[in-house]
């Protein structure tokens, strides 16, 4: 018998599972690689 997909995604019973692992593996962490320039999304080039 084929496994069915339920009709609805129940987040509760996956996404703490899913958030410790990727706090565990120090995804929300910041990293900063001193060879690459630092980037700001909020300040346009100078040209």
């Amino acid at each position: 018998m084929p496994y069915e997909l339920p009709k609805r995604y129940d987040f509760r019973s996956v996404e703490p599972r899913i958030y410790r692992m990727w706090e565990e593996r120090g995804y929300f962490q910041p990293r900063n690689d001193p060879r690459k320039p630092d980037f700001d999304p909020n300040i346009e080039p100078f040209v």
